[in-house]
């Protein structure tokens, strides 16, 4: 691991003692692999100034001459995944499963989660038009001949939409969410 260092004020937390004395240390380090230098050649760190609170923010810059693929999407845990039955038993499982490195495992393990994810939910917002329609399918039919089979398949379709509009719920409240990490509270 090797300290990628920092630009800016030396100390990233101070405390008062009195009116003539304070404490300033450096507690905040950021440390990275060799192979993440390789890559993250013009990287740096960055302690910018105490506003509100004892310590410096840390803005870590990522300038890099790696061009990211345009078809390239991040890994974002989705909250909706908690709900799923086999959620945690597969997460269990495979966590107990596997012996190697833990930067080795959080791979695999979130190329697998982007697996299962466009297997088990693939777009929401696709499925829920599908199911829609299919819905509207069905209570029209119902509405010209009353079948007890299509009662049965309208109350099927009826839960699972329900799930699906939890699930876009959730999806936009997590959103949401990152739109006001990302751009801040305007009242603080």
């Amino acid at each position: 691991m090797v300290d990628l260092g920092f630009i800016g004020q030396k100390f990233t937390w101070t405390v008062k003692r009195g009116v003539n004395e304070s404490i300033w240390e450096r507690l905040d380090r950021t440390l990275c692999y060799k192979e993440w230098r390789i890559i993250f050649t013009e990287d740096f760190l960055e302690h910018l100034p105490r506003v509100s609170s004892d310590h410096c923010t840390i803005l870590l810059n990522l300038y890099s001459h790696h061009i990211m693929r345009r078809d390239f999407k991040p890994f974002r845990f989705e909250a909706m995944w908690l709900k799923h039955r086999e959620f945690s038993s597969m997460t269990k499982q495979f966590w107990e499963s596997r012996n190697e490195c833990i930067v080795d495992k959080i791979t695999v393990f979130s190329s697998k989660l982007r697996e299962w994810n466009e297997e088990e939910f693939g777009c929401i917002f696709q499925r829920k038009r599908r199911l829609l329609a299919r819905l509207q399918g069905v209570q029209r039919s119902l509405g010209v001949n009353f079948k007890a089979c299509l009662t049965k398949l309208e109350a099927k379709l009826q839960e699972e939409y329900s799930q699906i509009i939890e699930q876009e719920e959730m999806f936009w409240f997590q959103k949401s969410r990152l739109t006001w990490l990302k751009e801040g509270d305007k009242n603080t």
